[in-house]
C-alpha cells in the first residue's frame, strides 16, 4: 500500500508489545528492529532498482553520444503520435545540427529512417493519416517502384488507405513535392484524385487491372491551376499537417529586426531567467489548454513557438478573458512574464499580452528588403506598398526589391516613398504573392 509514515508512528507501540508477549524480546531490541523497518515508510528507492536506472542512464547518454542519428531516430518512432515530444526532438536536431529530410511519398518510410549523417521523416508521424496507411504506400513503392506523378500515385494505392483527407495531409507536408512542386495544387487536387483512386480500385475489383500493361490511362482529369503558396501559407500548412513549423518559422525574418536585449528567445530562457524578474517573450501560439480556476473562470496553458524553440507557460483568468482571441492557436504575439525559479525550475506566468502588430519591440525605422521569386508578378506587392504608404505607425523608412531579371541578374530598385516599416509591415510584405522573403537593411 501506500507509505504513510504516521502509521508506521502508529503501530510502534503495538509492534514492541507484541513482541515481548510472542517472542520475549526486550523492548530496546525490539525498537531497534522498529527504528530499521520505519525507514520504509518514507521515501525510498531500492538498490536493485537504482542499479538499473543507472545501466540504462548510462546506454541512453552512451548511444545518444556515439550515435546521435541513430538514436534519435529511434526516439521519434517510438513517440510517433506524440507532437508535442517529436517537436522538442526536432528542436534537438537543430541544436545538434542533424538534417532533418522533409517527408517525401518516394524516400520516407512509415517510421523515422536514417540517411548517411541525416533523419528523413516518417510518414506515419504525419496527423491523420495512419501509420498501417503508410507502410502500405511504402510496401507498395518497394514493390514496383517510386510514384511517377499524383495521378499513377492515386492509381497505385488503397482508397481504404489513401482517402482523400490522407492526401490533403500529405499535400499539407510536402510529402508531394517530388510529384508536383505546387503544394497548393496538390492539395486542390485531392478530391480528384481520391476519385481516380476509388475508380482504379473499383477496375481491379472487377478484373480490369493491367489490361493495358504499363500503358497511360487514355483520361485523365487536368488538375487545377492553382497559385503557388507564399512562404506564410507554406508554414500554416505544414503546421497542420505536421503539428509544428518544419522548414521554417513565421518569425524567422522577425528576429533581425527586433531591438537589442528587448526579448528573450525560448533558447536563452534557462540562462537569463531570475526569480522576480521579468522576461518578455516573442512567439507564435502552438497550443493553449484551458483548464477550470478554483475561483471561477478559467487559466490556461499556452505553448509559445519561436525560432529557437518552445516555452511553457500560464495565463490566469483575468488576463485569458481579455485576451482569449488573442492567443487562439496560430496567434502571433509578445507576452510579458513573471518568472518564478527555484534552481532548475522556471515558472512563467504571463502578465501582458499584445498582437506582434502593436507591439513596440522592432529597431527604429529600418529599411526592408523584399526579394522576389524569379518571374513573379508584381501587383500584389504594389498592392502591399500603397497600403502601407498610407498606413499609420512610428516606424517608417524605405522598401527595396530585389528582382531577378533575365539573364540571372539581380536588379535592386528602391519604391519611390516613405512607408511604414514595422512588423506589421514585415509580416503583411511576407504575404503578398511571388515574395521569396523580407529581410532587414540599414536605412
Amino acid at each position: 500500500g501506500k507509505k504513510k509514515l504516521e502509521e508506521m508512528v502508529a503501530q510502534r507501540q503495538r509492534f514492541i508489545q507484541g513482541a515481548a508477549e510472542r517472542k520475549s524480546m526486550d523492548a530496546p531490541l525490539a525498537n531497534e528492529i522498529f527504528d530499521t523497518m520505519e525507514k520504509f515508510a518514507g521515501y525510498g528507492f531500492n538498490k536493485s532498482h537504482a542499479a538499473a536506472y543507472a545501466l540504462i542512464g548510462y546506454q541512453t547518454a552512451y548511444l545518444k553520444c556515439h550515435f546521435p542519428v541513430a538514436f534519435l531516430a529511434a526516439s521519434m518512432s517510438l513517440d510517433l503520435h506524440n507532437t508535442d515530444k517529436l517537436a522538442a526532438f526536432y528542436q534537438e536536431t537543430k541544436r545538434l545540427k542533424i538534417p532533418l529530410v522533409a517527408p517525401d511519398v518516394n524516400s520516407s518510410a512509415a517510421d523515422f529512417d536514417v540517411r548517411g549523417e541525416a533523419i528523413v521523416y516518417a510518414l506515419g508521424a504525419l496527423k491523420g493519416v495512419g501509420l498501417e496507411a503508410m507502410k502500405n504506400l511504402v510496401s507498395e513503392r518497394e514493390a514496383n517502384g517510386p510514384y511517377r506523378d499524383l495521378h499513377e500515385f492515386s492509381e497505385r494505392v488503397d482508397p481504404r488507405d489513401v482517402n482523400k483527407k490522407c492526401l490533403e495531409q500529405l499535400a499539407r507536408a510536402g510529402a508531394f513535392d517530388a510529384l508536383e512542386a505546387n503544394r497548393a495544387r496538390a492539395l486542390a487536387a485531392a478530391p480528384i484524385l481520391a476519385a481516380a483512386s476509388a475508380a482504379s480500385a473499383e477496375d481491379r475489383a472487377g478484373g480490369q487491372g493491367g489490361l493495358f500493361g504499363d500503358a497511360e490511362p487514355a483520361m485523365r482529369v487536368a488538375l487545377p491551376n492553382t497559385q503557388a503558396w507564399n512562404m506564410q501559407q507554406k508554414l500554416d500548412n505544414e503546421f497542420a499537417a505536421i503539428g509544428f513549423y518544419f522548414s521554417g518559422h513565421p518569425l524567422d525574418d522577425v528576429l533581425d529586426s527586433l531591438e537589442e536585449g528587448r526579448i528573450t528567445l525560448a533558447m536563452d530562457i534557462a540562462n537569463v531567467a531570475v526569480d522576480g524578474k521579468p522576461l518578455e517573450l516573442i512567439g507564435v501560439v502552438r497550443r493553449k489548454q484551458e483548464k477550470p480556476a478554483r475561483n471561477g473562470g478559467k487559466f490556461a496553458f499556452l505553448t509559445l513557438s519561436d525560432p529557437t524553440g518552445e516555452v511553457e507557460l500560464m495565463v490566469m483568468p483575468e488576463l485569458l478573458a481579455d485576451m482569449r482571441e488573442q492567443l487562439e492557436p496560430g496567434s502571433s504575439v509578445v507576452i510579458l512574464t513573471e518568472v518564478r525559479r527555484r534552481d532548475e525550475e522556471i515558472r512563467l506566468s504571463a502578465r501582458r499580452v499584445q498582437p506582434i502588430e502593436t507591439a513596440r519591440i522592432g529597431k527604429k525605422a529600418p529599411a526592408l528588403c523584399v526579394r522576389m521569386e524569379r518571374g513573379a508578378d508584381l501587383s500584389g506587392l504594389a498592392a502591399i506598398a500603397a497600403r502601407l504608404k498610407s498606413a499609420p505607425g512610428q516606424d517608417r523608412g524605405k522598401i527595396y526589391v530585389d528582382l531577378t531579371v533575365e539573364g540571372g541578374q539581380l536588379v535592386t530598385l528602391q519604391l519611390p516613398d516613405i512607408y511604414a516599416t514595422g512588423l506589421d509591415a514585415l509580416r503583411a510584405l511576407k504575404t503578398a504573392p511571388g515574395v521569396a522573403r523580407v529581410d532587414l537593411r540599414a536605412a
